[in-house]
């Protein structure tokens, strides 16, 4: 049986920052992180090349090192210890802290509606919204149960099987799936039919040459996402306190103490993304589709560094400066 890994005090001259309560993993356990990496599928810089080489034309790795400016929190799904609580999140397997790929896919995604939002209120906004819903869903994927319903009722819509009062679910979709911030009046010219239906034939049937309304473009169908979001671990744990206050009597509570991994922590993002779909597509057509992702894939990965990962980020935790990033591309054969 192994033995379990062991957290001792440190105090980092190197960063020149002072933790007295600070916890690092013992140097005996660096080499776990190393393996967890290799099996997470996490390549070194010197590696990318390499692995880029063996993928189909148009696909690309997105590399970087970030470092944390604030610290980082995910309670553990398995938070079983008796003696503490608010447990960070980690492998199950190695039991070190991580952000999960899903994390990732999860606040990329949220950092991607905010994009369309913003896109929204600009100029430009109904083509550059658009060009932004279709990397969405060439990147993140269109499987879900929601959007498989959001798409038969687009078809129903444009076959004029759609009743009036249904419109509704057409505005919940695109307010708590897609994340749009609709004013009032948008939601009462979406709830009359024709306008919506007139929207959508001309701003997507007639773009993408679609002949038959009954025919979704490739976008709108259910579809597995490009791109694949891989696991970050860190080495670094700390604790960080809490004390809320009570409104009425206006003092604390009592402390909450979070096992947090500490700020200035480095760790590497990574994601793969490989268009399996587009071997069919014209050479011109997916060049402009990854260039655009490769655009909101960038655009997105600043957002969330300026957002945070995780947990309590409202109060800044999760934000983390980039210190380096790599983009490899494979070969345009």
């Amino acid at each position: 049986m192994k033995k379990p890994i062991k957290f001792e005090t440190y105090i980092n001259i190197k960063n020149k920052m002072i933790e007295y309560n600070g916890l690092i993993i013992s140097n005996n356990t660096l080499n776990i992180i190393e393996k967890a990496k290799k099996i997470s599928g996490i390549l070194k810089e010197n590696e990318l090349e390499n692995y880029i080489s063996r993928l189909i034309p148009y696909s690309f790795i997105f590399w970087a090192e970030i470092e944390l400016i604030n610290p980082y929190f995910s309670k553990d799904d398995e938070d079983y210890n008796l003696t503490k609580k608010n447990l960070c999140i980690k492998d199950k397997a190695f039991k070190i802290p991580m952000i999960r790929g899903s994390a990732w896919k999860g606040v990329f995604a949220n950092a991607f509606k905010i994009l369309i939002n913003e896109s929204l209120f600009s100029s430009n906004t109904e083509e550059k919204a658009i060009d932004y819903i279709q990397s969405f869903a060439r990147i993140f994927g269109t499987g879900s149960m929601e959007f498989r319903k959001f798409t038969k009722m687009l078809s129903e819509l444009l076959e004029d099987k759609l009743k009036e009062k249904d419109m509704h679910e057409i505005i919940k979709y695109l307010i708590f799936e897609l994340g749009l911030r609709l004013k009032k009046d948008d939601i009462d010219n979406l709830r009359k039919k024709e306008n919506f239906k007139d929207w959508v034939r001309n701003n997507i049937w007639k773009k993408y040459g679609e002949t038959s309304e009954k025919n979704l473009p490739f976008f709108l169908k259910p579809h597995k996402g490009r791109a694949i979001f891989y696991p970050t671990f860190f080495s670094r744990l700390s604790t960080e306190v809490i004390n809320p206050h009570s409104k009425e009597e206006r003092k604390g509570k009592g402390p909450i103490f979070f096992e947090v991994v500490s700020k200035y922590s480095r760790g590497i993002v990574q994601i793969v993304y490989i268009p399996f779909d587009g071997i069919r597509l014209e050479r011109e057509v997916l060049k402009d589709q990854v260039e655009k992702d490769v655009k909101f894939i960038e655009l997105s990965f600043k957002k969330v560094s300026d957002i945070g990962i995780g947990a309590k980020s409202k109060l800044g935790w999760g934000r983390f400066t980039i210190k380096s990033k790599k983009l490899k591309f494979a070969a345009m054969r």
